[in-house]
């Protein structure tokens, strides 16, 4: 996945942010799409792919010009990755309306549009080792402990992330108020 120190350069360096925009957007050179899809799996977050990518292709071609080589190519592209997918995460706290692709997923299940973007919004809230027991049970199929999480924790902490993705799904938008708070041991409400 690892980009040579002369691709990089010829990708990179030297051009407007325009101009490598237009080089990385086309073929996906940098394998960023691939790298988005392995950090919202690491960080077991449930949004769009493509929103991210976009956001993703901006911001490596408005920091390209500074890039000197230095941190590694592969923690220079993670970190912008990291910087897309909070952008989106806080977009989506600001603005309740559904992205394309949950339209699309919706339609066909025969779900609101807005209450999927209303559960995705409420499990991506949830505490981190939450949303991991809940991908590693229900999105991974596996029965794998996540340290340092007792079982039975991890078990509950997957139950509560399910019952938050669902809530939205199951009471309509007077479910969207449901509140989680993000300090360990918090409480939520509905």
């Amino acid at each position: 996945m690892e980009t040579d120190d002369v691709r990089w350069r010829l990708l990179l360096c030297g051009a407007s942010a325009r101009e490598v925009l237009a080089k990385i957007v086309r073929e996906d050179p940098l394998h960023l799409r691939a790298r988005i899809g392995q950090r919202l799996i690491e960080r077991s977050l449930l949004l769009d792919a493509d929103r991210v990518l976009l956001r993703t292709f901006a911001h490596v071609a408005h920091a390209a010009a500074r890039y000197q080589g230095r941190p590694e190519l592969r923690v220079w592209l993670c970190a912008h990755v990291d910087r897309a997918v909070d952008d989106c995460l806080r977009e989506d706290g600001a603005n309740h309306a559904p992205s394309e692709a949950l339209r699309l997923l919706a339609t066909p299940l025969r779900l609101d549009a807005l209450a999927v973007a209303a559960a995705c919004r409420a499990f991506n809230a949830l505490e981190a080792d939450c949303r991991a027991a809940f991908f590693a049970f229900v999105m991974k199929r596996e029965g794998a402990l996540i340290e340092p999480m007792a079982p039975l924790t991890q078990a509950r902490a997957a139950r509560t992330a399910l019952e938050h993705l669902l809530a939205p799904l199951d009471g309509g938008l007077d479910a969207v108020t449901t509140q989680v708070t993000t300090s360990r041991g918090g409480k939520r409400a509905r």
